[in-house]
């Protein structure tokens, strides 16, 4: 069961691409489309976050992260873009999250991220 303060959604699978110094991590619903539902850009200044469109935009912002084998739980910083309209978001997986991805999260969040 969600929470009421939660905004959660389902992606196929959660998809990671790496060039240049840049990595992408989106919410995949079809291979030819990887943009999904989300976005995270992280690159040498840190990370961006798009959730939901790309009017809901923000370089970071991030509280607190808790990733699981199928679930990304993001806390917000209610003065945030983002935060100011959904404190909290919730990414459900239908396929597992790999440990790249894992990773490339760990690497740019640092301790504000915790496995669940």
């Amino acid at each position: 069961m969600v929470p009421e303060d939660v905004v959660a959604f389902t992606v196929e699978r959660v998809r990671i691409d790496e060039e240049d110094g840049l990595c992408l991590i989106s919410g995949a619903d079809d291979e030819a489309e990887p943009a999904g539902y989300f976005i995270i850009q992280i690159d040498a200044v840190g990370a961006s976050l798009e959730f939901l469109g790309e009017e809901l935009s923000q370089r970071d912002g991030v509280q607190a992260l808790a990733v699981g084998d199928h679930r990304l739980d993001f806390t917000l910083d209610a003065a945030s873009t983002i935060g100011a309209q959904m404190p909290k978001v919730r990414i459900t997986s239908r396929e597992a999250i790999g440990p790249a991805v894992k990773a490339a999260l760990k690497t740019a969040f640092g301790d504000r991220v915790r496995e669940i």
